[in-house]
């Protein structure tokens, strides 16, 4: 495969990725994402379609590395690899990178600052405040009173062996959390609390989480839960991301970034996650890229939900029971 011509233009902390592809009319659009690889960690993000003109995709988007990674605070290397599809593809890299060198490693292109660099994404993003948009101000302002709120529950300690089920899909567990929750519940060294509030917003639904997070070691939940933005990632505690769905079939989070004009790099949705389950190998880049975490916390474990239809007394039972129902088709192939 010819290598792809990735062009490159650095301001600061602000890295500017453009690349220009060949597209035929009718032809399925190729969707490119940029991982990016500190010592320790990666960070998947999209590069996002700007222009489709003249036999030509035109894509760009200007990424802050100040809130690339959640663990990385001293930068001496970038790592970059261009995915298409999920998948590693050959690459070069041009333009001007304001004194940074590049190397190429295994793939990959790593870019050298001429001295590390200390990433403080707190001050950066404060110095950002005056540039952004009204709302994005007031959801600023409304996660500083959250968090506020939430300080006399920093002086709560985990206890070992609490796993909190948190939702928000309705009033009591539904799909993965519920078979989780029931493949837990007999374990004597568990104790498993619910919190399952629907959408609706209180203040009584948000002081029951804070006290669940603060003093349970697991949290679990099983799709995008709102006051999980708003409190700190604490040592001790460990937050899972079960989802509700089985495989990537729609673009969620940060997989979304230069299309959804509300979302921001420095925004805290899903980031809080220290792990999460897909399927599959295949569904681990994706979600890595939606959550906006490290790929190694996205575990292919598969789906609580299809575990039910691999159990062999599960499928003979369900056949008794049709055919008790339906008995015409007995001795007849039935296809469901």
């Amino acid at each position: 495969m010819t290598p792809f011509l990735l062009s490159a233009s650095l301001r600061g902390l602000r890295l500017m990725l453009s690349l220009t592809v060949p597209f035929s009319k009718g032809s399925p659009r190729p969707r490119f994402s940029v991982r990016f690889l500190a010592e320790t960690e990666d960070r998947i993000l999209p590069l996002p379609l700007q222009k489709a003109e003249n036999g030509a995709l035109e894509l760009s988007f200007t990424y802050e590395i100040w809130n690339l990674f959640r663990e990385t605070k001293r930068l001496s290397s970038l790592g970059t690899s261009l995915l298409l599809d999920m998948e590693p593809v050959p690459f070069r890299l041009t333009g001007s990178l304001s004194g940074w060198k590049t190397e190429s490693r295994d793939g990959k292109i790593v870019l050298l600052p001429p001295k590390p660099v200390f990433l403080h994404p707190h001050l950066h993003n404060l110095l950002a405040f005056p540039s952004l948009n009204r709302r994005e101000q007031a959801k600023r302002l409304a996660a500083l009173l959250v968090r506020a709120l939430y300080v006399p529950f920093l002086f709560v300690h985990p206890k070992r062996g609490r796993v909190a089920f948190c939702t928000e899909r309705g009033t009591a567990l539904s799909g993965n959390a519920s078979l989780v929750y029931r493949a837990l519940e007999n374990d004597p060294a568990l104790e498993l609390v619910v919190l399952a509030h629907g959408s609706a917003f209180s203040l009584r639904n948000l002081f029951r989480f804070f006290r669940l997070h603060a003093a349970s070691s697991v949290l679990v939940v099983d799709d995008y839960y709102l006051f999980l933005s708003y409190v700190p990632r604490r040592k001790g505690r460990k937050t899972v991301q079960l989802w509700h769905a089985a495989g990537s079939f729609k673009t969620v989070g940060f997989s979304r970034l230069g299309h959804d004009t509300s979302l921001v790099q420095s925004s805290k949705n899903h980031r809080q996650y220290d792990a999460a389950i897909v399927p599959g190998k295949r569904d681990v880049f994706c979600t890595a890229e939606g959550f906006g975490i490290p790929s190694r916390c996205v575990l292919p474990l598969g789906t609580p939900t299809s575990d039910i239809l691999f159990s062999a007394e599960h499928r003979t039972a369900a056949r008794a029971r049709f055919f008790a129902a339906h008995p015409g088709f007995i001795g007849k192939r039935v296809v469901l």
